[in-house]
């Protein structure tokens, strides 16, 4: 897959740390068509996240986030958008 692009993991973080927008854009979160493979395993599971309820809050995404081992991906992100 192609390196993951500073906009396209901005928009993840954004998602993650901001869960309600996730809620009030569902339709457009649900088919975001990342091009980055890492970004969308992080993206499935922000989805995830949201099919059983936990996305209430940052703790929450993050917690589903790293069950689905993708902890390491969103350390990356981070670092990535805090250049």
């Amino acid at each position: 897959g192609e390196g993951m692009s500073v906009r396209e993991a901005t928009i993840i973080a954004a998602l993650v740390n901001h869960p309600a927008l996730i809620d009030e854009n569902f339709a457009h979160v649900e088919f975001l068509d990342l091009a980055n493979t890492d970004l969308k395993r992080l993206h499935a599971a922000i989805l995830d996240a949201m099919a059983h309820d936990m996305a209430n809050d940052r703790n929450a995404v993050i917690a589903t986030i790293e069950r689905a081992g993708c902890g390491e991906i969103w350390a990356r992100v981070v670092a990535l958008i805090k250049r």
